[in-house]
């Protein structure tokens, strides 16, 4: 019984070496034609000129669609084509919370006050946590409110780096 087993582990362990091998040759031989990043980095002054401006806000617009409310969509791309680069550059880079993650969270572990930790609301997390999520009845309320809350949270931490921008750059 052991010898079988024996084997039939070897027989797995070979198997999964070999495939992995595969693997890895298939990828080295994929990267030998990719062109070098240096090769291919653009001036700013082409990529505006070839619209690479307007591709990004586009695609922040549409990956962070569902991160802010539809009429602050308007707002946020107003402010993305009125700013400069260095600014488009730190407002797209910001890490906005997704509402439907916020929603997990707080249907799992929003009864310890999670949810309102990761909205930068400390001190309302420190009473969750304390009180058990008001004894269950605030983490029911905040079931229905986590995602406006993670949208007003969203266009308050673009507001505020877009502020930031501002008296950095003088605009």
């Amino acid at each position: 019984m052991e010898k079988g087993v024996f084997v039939f582990v070897s027989f797995v362990m070979l198997l999964v070496g070999s495939v992995c091998s595969k693997a890895e040759e298939t990828r080295s031989e994929a990267g030998k034609n990719l062109p070098l990043l240096s090769e291919i980095a653009m001036p700013r002054a082409e990529m505006q000129q070839l619209g690479n401006r307007d591709f990004i806000i586009s695609s922040f617009l549409i990956n962070n669609a569902r991160k802010f409310f539809p009429e602050d969509l308007a707002y946020v791309n107003q402010c993305l084509r009125e700013a400069s680069d260095d600014e488009i550059l730190s407002l797209t880079s910001q890490s906005y919370l997704d509402p439907m993650l916020m929603e997990f969270v707080s249907v799992f572990v929003g009864g310890f006050g999670i949810d309102r930790f990761m909205l930068g609301q400390v001190g309302a997390g420190v009473l969750k946590l304390i009180t058990g999520g008001g004894l269950g009845i605030w983490w029911l309320i905040d079931l229905f409110q986590v995602q406006s809350l993670t949208k007003e949270r969203n266009i308050e931490l673009f507001d505020e780096v877009r502020n930031i921008n501002s008296l950095a750059y003088g605009y």
